[in-house]
């Protein structure tokens, strides 16, 4: 994967930097969940940031054309986008 990623931004004539690795749709009722999740902090280290849980929540928005902000502010969902979009905004030195 890291390898495909190089390559594509390679070709771009700019500078593209990864910020973190956001681990997507984890389902925390299951064990493999836990290892699937250790296993990447172990490889990827400082690189892995808050995942986003699976929730039912973004296949019922998508369903509406919303967002899961317009179809739930308080979801799971919400509250990891959130989470993560705090995380890009603080670690690019971007000000809201």
């Amino acid at each position: 994967m890291i390898n495909k990623l190089t390559d594509v931004l390679g070709g771009l004539d700019h500078e593209v930097g990864i910020t973190g690795i956001v681990p997507f749709k984890l389902d925390q009722r299951y064990t493999m969940t836990e290892r699937y999740l250790a296993s990447l902090k172990k490889r990827f280290a400082e690189m892995i940031i808050h995942p986003v849980r699976t929730d039912s929540t973004i296949a019922r928005a998508q369903s509406l054309g919303q967002t899961v902000f317009e179809y739930d502010p308080k979801s799971k969902a919400a509250e990891d986008f959130n989470a993560l979009a705090a995380f890009v905004t603080q670690a690019e030195g971007v000000r809201v």
